[in-house]
């Protein structure tokens, strides 16, 4: 995967939290083609049991890099909802402090729905992948390959 560390740090706080997310798009391709993505995309889980820990997360971003967005945290994540973080070009401190731009086409988008998609069904198919330290779920090649087809 092509992971930056704004991708990482935002993967770390998800994990953490124990929240559920499927890493889709070009970072799901990369595992089965040569694409060579620069952004992260990740259809997160909006049953009622998962909810609260993805608006923990997304609230605690928000409050640790409060100029990467400019809009408001939705109180209920229903469908067809898509949150892009950073929305401008910014600068992230990295582990060792020092300063990283991201640009808002090195960022991460949140989709809470894709197609009409049951989110619980393609988890269970979901190919396990370890990458820094993290076991995250990616989008299977079928399920990419089979996205990547139909229109948005």
């Amino acid at each position: 995967m092509n992971l930056n560390v704004y991708h990482i740090k935002f993967l770390q706080m998800l994990v953490r939290a124990n929240a559920r997310f499927i890493v889709i798009g070009g970072q799901a391709r990369m595992l089965y083609s040569e694409h060579c993505p620069r952004d992260l995309d990740i259809w997160v889980d909006i049953s009622a049991d998962s909810q609260t820990q993805i608006l923990d997360v997304l609230n605690n971003w928000w409050t640790i890099h409060p100029l990467h967005s400019s809009g408001t945290l939705p109180l209920n994540l229903g469908p067809k909802i898509q949150i892009h973080i950073p929305e401008w070009d910014v600068h992230f401190l990295d582990d060792g402090g020092n300063q990283v731009q991201i640009t808002a086409d090195d960022g991460i988008d949140i989709l809470t729905s894709l197609h009409d998609w049951n989110f619980e069904a393609v988890f269970q198919r979901c190919a396990r992948r370890i990458e820094h330290n993290m076991t995250l779920f990616v989008l299977n090649k079928c399920d990419s390959a089979l996205s990547d087809s139909l229109p948005r």
